[in-house]
């Protein structure tokens, strides 16, 4: 099979990114193309994560680099995302826009609405999205976030503020999506801390109110949920909260 992986720039830009290693070292994937107008983040050292080593590096001299097509567009220019070959392409993944205060970059919305009239015209069904925990859309509603810790309360209360047109854009996603008529999965995740190392796991909350995560995960361990995700579905048509181990629920964010 054949995965698109579009990113743009934050920390769901960044897990996109870390989709690719579990996608390009998948013996049923044959071909992984990248779209971003950033794609020059691939050749960095660090990529906004807690793994070791130079993953630009890792990339490069990965064994299945040949794997990889990296193709220059602008997610939100409609012209340049029609124009872009995806007729071999069977399932789509999606870091776009951010939940970041003053990144300023919201293209998750248009970026989507665009990425979905092209995989509509080769008729490419699979979907996998990033987004938040938090988000009110016509899909579910995750609010209030993280609701076993403060610190949803406190993200509840920026995308209020600081970060609203964040919010908006990251809910008007969902909502494309939603309408769609797509297969797809949309991905929530937890805090996505830069120094978290990964473990090779992730947690999916199995019911809101009655199941908890660890409230940090690494970027690594979400892209892998991504790539898992576009192989081998196993969510359909819903948006899953993922995080880290529920032991670690109630620990501190700082420990």
């Amino acid at each position: 099979m054949n995965i698109a992986i579009f990113y743009s720039i934050g920390a769901f830009g960044d897990c996109a990114r870390h989709a690719i290693f579990t996608a390009i070292e998948n013996n049923a994937v044959e071909k992984v193309k990248i779209f971003s107008k950033t794609l020059e983040t691939l050749e960095e050292p660090n990529w906004k994560s807690g793994c070791p080593g130079d993953l630009g590096e890792k990339l490069r001299t990965s064994p299945y680099a040949h794997k990889i097509e990296k193709i220059n567009v602008d997610v939100t220019d409609e012209e340049q995302v029609s124009k872009i070959d995806m007729k071999d392409i069977d399932a789509v993944i999606a870091g776009l826009g951010n939940r970041q205060i003053f990144l300023g970059e919201r293209v998750a919305n248009t970026g989507i609405k665009n990425i979905i009239s092209r995989m509509k015209d080769e008729g490419i069904d699979r979907l996998v999205m990033m987004s938040s925990f938090g988000i009110k859309s016509k899909v579910s509603n995750d609010k209030p976030g993280m609701e076993w810790r403060v610190e949803g309360k406190i993200m509840g209360a920026i995308f209020k503020t600081l970060s609203r047109r964040e919010y908006k854009d990251i809910k008007r996603a969902e909502n494309e999506v939603f309408y769609s008529g797509l297969n797809y999965v949309i991905c929530r995740p937890m805090g996505l801390g830069e120094g978290v190392p990964p473990v090779g796991k992730y947690w999916v909350q199995k019911k809101k109110f009655d199941y908890v995560l660890g409230p940090n995960v690494a970027k690594m361990d979400i892209g892998r949920f991504l790539a898992n995700e576009a192989i081998e579905p196993t969510y359909e048509k819903v948006a899953v909260a993922v995080g880290g181990d529920p032991e670690d629920a109630y620990k501190s964010m700082s420990a």
